[in-house]
């Protein structure tokens, strides 16, 4: 087999595992709705399967918040160009507001500036819900 065919074997497979692996956790809603911020998709993570495909894809452990993400306290957010995955970012919620806690690349790598000023970009743009409030 070439390495082509093995790397993609190997993502279907963690595909496949993603999609019926991980507890079965509801999340609540997104804080914020997906946006296009730069040419930058900015896609919320809604439920455990998609977090830990996110985490297979970008081979880092952004599964293993799945916990915060069900209690409210954590929002996952997967960063796309042309719909190819380019970075993860996590929001905390501390004292009612919501804060970029981390963005990463695959292997949790350093993301280019540009992609982190446009996450933090979006972030400003968004209205809090009554009550609470945001810091980016």
């Amino acid at each position: 087999m070439s390495l082509r065919t093995v790397t993609r074997l190997s993502a279907e497979w963690h595909d496949a595992v993603a999609s019926n692996g991980g507890p079965d956790y509801e999340f609540p809603a997104p804080r914020f709705p997906s946006a296009t911020v730069s040419g930058m998709e900015i896609v919320p993570i809604d439920n455990c399967s998609d977090l830990c495909r996110e985490g297979a894809h970008m081979r880092h452990c952004v599964a293993s918040y799945a916990q915060e993400v069900r209690d409210g306290r954590y929002y996952v957010y997967s960063i796309r160009r042309d719909g190819k995955r380019i970075a993860t970012a996590g929001l905390t919620l501390r004292d009612a507001q919501v804060e970029l806690q981390q963005i990463r690349g695959p292997c949790n790598a350093a993301v280019p500036a540009e992609v982190v000023a446009a996450v933090k970009r979006w972030l400003r743009t968004q209205v809090p819900p009554p009550g609470t409030a945001m810091t980016a």
